[in-house]
């Protein structure tokens, strides 16, 4: 929501694309197809701290000569190719708010090495005042959005120890992917060498449509003979003590069948789940191999 919002309270009219299904960014192979005469900046989301496809967004907006603008609010130290979420651009925000990997409450940053739109996001944070200019000279609408000194103190107390909570979510994040992958009917994300280093803010795990419609031998009252959905396996997880997040279940526009299934199909491990460390990792592969094991009434599936 807050990505399309920024758009629309700027009088833009945001223009979606589907997603991929490995890896929940955008898709860069639909993008041309989505650009218009009055299209004027794309704006990838690099979606539980992994980075889009930059090497296709940036060859489109060159070729097309549109602006790029990430949304790295979930992407804290994630990278591309050896290069900073963030930098990848023209401008890059990132968050602070209470959920993310680095947080102050609220609030965010812009990275740019753009003078202009240093100069515009700078205006617009400080109640329209010039950089360097007088506080009584208001040169453009703006809002004040600017940065409280306690704020500050948080955040430099949480950079400082943001490198070495990364490298333990990054070693939890890879033990779920080995673990996850050996049981049937569980999509782990795809491997990309281009992505050097993940946000690790969501481990985002991928159910087949067939574990969730199984008769797992549970009576849902008023939906019993509906369409199952992740709803009884996030229960059944959080009952063995594993917080299972459902992430995103609603599209902001219909008619992407990709957005639409995994909006159905995944379930979220989140940043504060991961600090708990590879070795605990274990536990919530074992709770997933166990519900999973319910789902034909008891009789497992194993492992593949």
């Amino acid at each position: 929501m807050a990505t399309a919002h920024a758009a629309r309270s700027l009088g833009a009219v945001p223009v979606f694309v589907d997603v991929e299904p490995g890896t929940h960014n955008l898709d860069p192979t639909l993008i041309d197809d989505a650009i218009t005469e009055r299209t004027t900046a794309i704006l990838p989301v690099h979606i539980g701290g992994r980075p889009a496809d930059m090497d296709r967004v940036n060859e489109i907006a060159a070729r097309r000569g549109l602006r790029v603008v990430e949304d790295a609010a979930q992407a804290w130290l994630a990278s591309w190719r050896g290069r900073g979420a963030g930098t990848l651009g023209d401008a890059g925000a990132f968050s602070f708010q209470s959920s993310k990997n680095l947080s102050a409450g609220e609030g965010g940053m812009v990275l740019t090495d753009d003078e202009a739109i240093y100069r515009r996001a700078w205006s617009w944070h400080d109640c329209g005042r010039d950089p360097g200019g007088s506080r009584h000279a208001h040169a453009d609408v703006g809002l004040n959005l600017r940065m409280t000194e306690f704020q500050a103190a948080l955040l430099l107390s949480g950079l400082e120890r943001l490198p070495a909570e990364q490298a333990i979510r990054r070693q939890a994040m890879d033990a779920l992917a080995t673990g996850l992958a050996e049981l049937e009917g569980v999509k782990t994300p795809d491997r990309d060498e281009r992505v050097t280093t993940h946000g690790c803010h969501i481990f985002i795990i991928r159910l087949d449509e067939s574990v969730l419609a199984a008769d797992h031998g549970k009576d849902h009252g008023k939906d019993r003979g509906k369409r199952r959905d992740k709803r009884w396996i996030i229960e059944a997880l959080r009952a063995e003590g594993v917080p299972a997040h459902p992430g995103y279940t609603t599209p902001l526009e219909r008619g992407f069948p990709v957005c639409d299934r995994l909006c159905r199909t995944t379930i979220w491990i989140k940043q504060e789940a991961l600090l708990a460390g590879a070795a605990q990792m274990q536990d919530v592969v074992d709770a997933f191999a166990k519900v999973l094991a319910t789902r034909h009434g008891g009789r497992s599936g194993g492992r593949r």
